[in-house]
């Protein structure tokens, strides 16, 4: 089965409040019109199924039958913030690259934010030169 994910920008909240008052533009301007397209379409035909909620990863998980079988997960900022916090106490580039990936993804959505979370690891952090090497462009 393929796997597809979109990173929304929850201010901090969660996901279930979000979603609360999730409108159709907020969706629209979150992703490529195609794919909003294709996902209206599959979700009007009934192709959405088993959707599901991970409180602990703030994430969504739905299956779509679309020409194949797929998942698709809906990520929140916080939790790509977790997974560098996961990845933090351990050393080694396996590491440092899901560091650089959350930091990645998180750019995606608020820049700013990547950024002001590169610095302070580069401050707080500064002899992992690695992990430093590949933050350095957030």
């Amino acid at each position: 089965m393929r796997e597809g994910y979109y990173l929304f920008d929850l201010d901090n909240k969660s996901f279930l409040s979000y979603i609360d008052n999730l409108t159709e533009d907020a969706i629209k301007s979150n992703s490529d019109y195609v794919i909003y397209q294709r996902g209206r379409e599959y979700y009007d035909k009934g192709l959405v199924k088993n959707v599901s909620f991970d409180s602990a990863e703030n994430t969504v998980l739905a299956i779509v039958k679309g020409g194949e079988k797929y998942s698709v997960r809906i990520f929140s900022e916080k939790f790509f913030v977790n997974r560098i916090k996961k990845e933090l106490p351990f050393t080694g580039e396996s590491h440092y690259m899901k560091i650089a990936e959350a930091i990645d993804q998180i750019s995606t959505i608020n820049r700013e934010r990547a950024g002001m979370i590169s610095d302070e690891l580069r401050t707080k952090y500064n002899r992992r030169t690695s992990l430093i090497k590949m933050i350095s462009r957030f």
